[in-house]
């Protein structure tokens, strides 16, 4: 004897899975999300190397030069396991708020880690770097 399936047990197994598809694409989605600093509009930019402790102050093409570079890191959100030790902090007051960007192989902005395009997070480092000599 066949047993036959009803439709409600049919409509149930349609709409468990695609539940699980939305689930599972807003998973991705937001895995691979990117993220662009915009710090342009800042009032002030001091930068601090994590080496030897020297405090510089871009002039406004640095200041322009280094929001470009920044914005152009595609940072994707990722967690990270704890790291000691910075290359570059990156300070800039926006509306009488201070934000700031850690540079350490990994970006942290204003608290939050994300995972860097490595030719991008290069070339802002070698654009501090020349900075700093």
């Amino acid at each position: 004897m066949k047993k036959k399936i009803s439709r409600k047990v049919i409509a149930a197994i349609v709409v468990v899975l695609a539940v699980v598809g939305i689930a599972v694409y807003l998973i991705s989605s937001t895995l691979t999300q990117v993220v662009n600093i915009d710090i342009s509009g800042y009032s002030e930019m001091t930068i601090m190397s994590g080496g030897t402790g020297k405090t510089i102050t871009p002039n406004e093409e640095q200041r322009a030069q280094i929001s470009s570079l920044v914005k152009n890191m595609n940072l994707k959100a990722k967690k990270f396991p704890q790291v000691n030790g910075w290359g570059y902090r990156i300070t800039y007051y926006k509306d009488g708020v201070a934000n700031t960007i850690v540079l350490a192989g990994k970006v942290t902005w204003n608290g939050a880690d994300y995972k860097v395009d490595k030719e991008s997070y290069d070339k802002l480092k070698e654009y501090i770097d020349t900075l700093y000599k």
